[in-house]
């Protein structure tokens, strides 16, 4: 690694669905377990003039209130239940192939929200990070890459 360069993790999902389904119970099971000490979320921005500008407006929300943990719980449960079916059943696999965008969609949000220095090796692992290596004028500091 020459000296213009610095050390990223970037995230890649499983490409097939099989490997996917595992994938999303093994990291929906990793994430509820260290949720409060990866993620953080702010409250959104109250517009009063008696919350703007106090330290209320900038806390962060307690890990157990922050609605992504809830909806991941739900679209998890709803994988769950519809991966199973969908090789059987036309409806079933166009539920899946939403349903699997929707946990890509709160997984990518869920993990810009985690900085980069909370991740252990074992996070990254556990998470799916993949090192890479990225010159300092590249304009994305962290790169989601789709499947």
């Amino acid at each position: 690694m020459s000296s213009q360069e610095y050390t990223l993790y970037t995230h890649v999902f499983p490409f097939k669905d099989s490997d996917f389904n595992v994938y999303i119970q093994n990291t929906e099971t990793y994430l509820q377990a260290n949720w409060a000490r990866l993620v953080r979320f702010r409250k959104p921005q109250v517009f009063s003039s008696q919350v703007i500008g106090s330290d209320l407006s900038d806390a962060l929300l307690p890990p157990a209130e922050d609605p992504r943990k809830i909806h991941l719980l739900e679209l998890c449960s709803r994988w769950a239940l519809i991966y199973p079916r969908c090789e059987t059943s036309v409806t079933a696999m166009k539920a899946k192939d939403q349903l699997r965008k929707k946990l890509q969609n709160i997984l990518t949000s869920i993990f810009l929200d985690i900085p980069q220095s909370f991740l252990t090796e074992t996070d990254r692992k556990e998470l799916g990070f993949e090192l890479c290596h990225v010159h300092p004028s590249h304009p994305l500091a962290v790169k989601i890459f789709w499947s």
